[in-house]
């Protein structure tokens, strides 16, 4: 099992074209032969604050086999300052291994278009527990 994570971001009031921000997708792809599982966490955190954080949304999916891209999307308020962990079957960020990759964009009404948000695999941190 393995878990990474974003740095804690705060999300941009509206896009390059000027459109709000109002959601959050998270992009799973298995390219495994088996099924795998990932939890995924949304937090948002409270500048200033010693605490974790609140969670917004923490949801468990099952990929099937050499499935295409999975999408989880998720709403939240403009400015938040928010974290994603991704724990379970997921990939380190070097890209060695099996697993689970995982990337993250912002954008208006599901729809992932702010290029300044993307998170790509190698982005992320691995945590240890």
């Amino acid at each position: 099992m393995s878990k990474i994570t974003t740095k804690p971001f705060v999300v941009p009031r509206i896009t390059a074209s000027g459109l709000p921000i109002d959601s959050l997708v998270i992009n799973l792809r298995n390219l495994e032969d088996h099924a795998m599982r990932v939890c995924a966490t949304v937090n948002r955190y409270f500048p200033y604050m010693e605490t974790e954080g609140e969670v917004l949304y923490k949801e468990e999916v099952l990929l099937s086999p050499h499935s295409g891209t999975t999408h989880l999307v998720y709403g939240f308020h403009a400015s938040d300052n928010l974290r994603v962990v991704v724990e379970g079957d997921v990939k380190d960020p070097e890209g060695a291994g099996t697993g689970v990759e995982v990337w993250l964009v912002i954008g208006n009404n599901g729809v992932p278009f702010e290029p300044g948000s993307l998170y790509r695999h190698s982005d992320f941190i691995e945590l240890y527990d």
